[in-house]
């Protein structure tokens, strides 16, 4: 007899499936879930194989992960990193306040207790790690340099004109 033009004798059909599979909080870039019995067929009616899947974790525009920890980055004025302040900061549970304490440099970290990522088959969570970026004004107006001036001369500093290097 002449095989089957589908499977040309062996059985198997190849066909695009779709499936819903359950990723557990915590997984790693590159880490391979099997998924039993969901495998293309055996040759001549045997059973299914696994399926693997390999996990590609997305890129976030906010966060970068460091194992269970998470690390995000928030932009603070000069005002505000010397007069301390609270700042609404979204993690991935929501809304949360961050407390800024006067003096704050730039490159300071305020951790957030199990704020991060759990730990895949682990109780532990990871933390949230918040580096502070000062940011300094390019433009300021009149009164704005009159105000630095006087609080520089207020605390001692000097205070020249910069220098026309040629750059």
């Amino acid at each position: 007899t002449q095989p089957c033009k589908t499977c040309r004798g062996e059985g198997i059909t190849v066909e695009d499936r779709s499936y819903v599979i359950d990723v557990p909080q915590g997984v790693d870039e590159g880490t391979t879930l099997r998924l039993p019995g969901k495998g293309p067929a055996a040759a001549h009616g045997g059973l299914p194989g696994d399926l693997y899947v390999r996990v590609a974790v997305s890129k976030s525009d906010r966060f970068t992960r460091d194992g269970i920890n998470i690390r995000a980055q928030q932009t603070i004025s000069i005002a505000q990193a010397s007069l301390g302040t609270s700042i609404l900061f979204t993690t991935l549970d929501g809304q949360e306040t961050i407390s800024v304490s006067p003096g704050t440099q730039s490159g300071a970290e305020i951790v957030l207790k199990n704020k991060g990522v759990p730990q895949l088959q682990g109780r532990r969570r990871g933390d949230l790690i918040v580096k502070i970026v000062v940011v300094t004004p390019s433009e300021l107006n009149d009164e704005e340099i009159g105000l630095l001036r006087r609080l520089a001369e207020i605390r001692g500093e000097s205070i020249s004109e910069p220098v026309d290097q040629g750059i």
